[in-house]
């Protein structure tokens, strides 16, 4: 059972910890900016994370068609149209994504 449940926008998280953490995403403002393209974040390692996206190096590289990646998250979605996974199943339709 999830006892968290958020006032805000009905979320539900199993344990307190994820819900303190959940209820800052409406209420603490977003202070940390990015200097490139402006997005604005609530924690500093957030801004840390996103700020690879604006890099030129791409070090993860795609064994089948070469594409290159800064994060290694999107590589292994890449890597999905070549083996065709889908690992998301809808519980209403029952369709692969």
């Amino acid at each position: 059972e999830n006892p968290f449940k958020c006032d805000t926008c009905a979320k539900v998280m199993s344990n307190f910890n994820n819900y303190k953490f959940h209820m800052k995403s409406h209420t603490v403002e977003k202070t940390f900016k990015c200097g490139t393209c402006g997005k604005m974040f609530r924690e500093s390692w957030d801004l840390n994370k996103h700020l690879v996206i604006h890099s030129v190096e791409k070090p993860y590289k795609c064994d089948i068609c070469g594409n290159g990646f800064n994060q290694r998250y999107n590589l292994d979605l890449h890597a999905r149209i070549h083996t065709g996974e889908k690992p998301y199943v809808c519980s209403t339709c029952g369709k692969s994504f």
